[in-house]
Formats: structure tokens, sequence, C-alpha cells
């Protein structure tokens, strides 16, 4: 009876060790896993360094870029306020728009190739708050974040949401943030389908 009683004790004790012993390994794994997941900078899908808009990427030729946006259905070039600068030491400046999403992007080249992007959307279609939002959905807590404006960095890479409804992306050893007039585009020449807000939200 006492030998009985004994092994019944034994055997709980033997099951409650290899329990404990599991459950902590169990729960450090699946923490591992998950803040490896949810880390921007060990997860290439949501580093800023490969933001792009519409396909265009920091690093493109000019020549390439304006083939991007000549096949795109939905961005045109805006020639209503012509801003190629024809000096080649200074940048060269492509203004593009897709009314009525987009007011205006401005892609900066430097010995042609692409340093700068400054997106301007419709702030009564893309408001700042959702901006803000998408995109720390998308690359977690920024690295700056002011009343007016978040920053992520990753140098030599930046990426900025400014208010009202401005996306900002450019590399900093390159460019201190140029800083250009906008010039609001009230008509469209280009042709295209329908399409929604979501085709040319920079955060997809």
């Amino acid at each position: 009876m006492v030998l009985n009683v004994f092994n019944s004790f034994l055997l709980i004790f033997s099951v409650l060790f290899v329990f404990l012993l599991f459950i902590p390994s169990t729960v450090f794994s699946q923490e591992i896993v998950f803040l490896t997941n949810y880390n921007p900078y060990t997860n290439d899908v949501y580093r800023i360094t490969n933001f792009s808009y519409r396909g265009i990427s920091i690093g493109m030729t000019r020549d390439y870029v304006e083939s991007l946006i000549e096949n795109d259905p939905f961005l045109e070039v805006d020639d209503t306020s012509y801003l190629g600068l024809f000096d080649k030491e200074k940048p060269f400046v492509l203004k593009v728009r897709s009314l009525p999403y987009l007011q205006s992007a401005y892609f900066v080249f430097n010995g042609g190739v692409l340093i700068d992007m400054i997106i301007r959307l419709n702030p009564e279609v893309y408001s700042y708050s959702e901006l803000i939002f998408e995109a720390k959905k998308k690359y977690g807590p920024p690295t700056d974040e002011r009343p007016h404006m978040a920053i992520w960095q990753a140098l030599p890479y930046e990426l900025r949401v400014e208010k009202p409804s401005v996306v900002k992306f450019f590399l900093t050893d390159e460019v201190s943030n140029v800083n250009i007039k906008a010039f609001i585009s009230y008509q469209s020449n280009k042709v295209r389908s329908e399409y929604t807000k979501r085709q040319l939200f920079p955060f997809q």
C-alpha cells in the first residue's frame, strides 16, 4: 500500500517537473518569434529602406523613373510648372500628379540618380492621422515624433510624414530635406480608368 502511494506520488512529481520545464521554454520561444516578427530592423519587409511609391525608389536613374511614370496608369508629369534645371551642377526636379488624390509629387535627381521624394497628398482624401497610423503599422514606432511630423531613420535614409498630408523620403547624406514650393494642379491630361485612393496610398 505504502509502495503504491509512493509510486503514485513519484509519477505526479515527474509529470509536474516536466510540465514546469516545458512551459517556460515554450513561452520564451514564442516571445522570441513575436519580437523577431515585430522588429522592423530584422525583417526587410518593414525596413524604411524598402520604401517606394508606385514602384519608384531612391537610387533609381532619372530615365528609369520617367519610364515608370510614362507607363503608370495613374501618374503623369505635370508640365504646368516645369521644375527641371538645366544646370548640371544642380538637382533636376521632376513634378508628377494624379488628381484628385495626389496633388503633386516631386522627384529630385542629383547626377541623374533619385535622392529625394516629396509626396503631397490631398488632405481631404488622406488625413494626417491616417498616414501616421499606417506608417506606424508598417514600420513600427518612429525615431522622433512631434505634433506636426513623425520621422523614421535608418541612416542614411529618412522617412517623414508631415502635416497636412505630406510624405518625404530622402538620403540624409545627399540632401538636407529639399524644400520645394508647392504648386497645386487643377487639371489632368492623362486619360485613366476609375481608381480608388488606396492605389495611390504610400504605405501599402
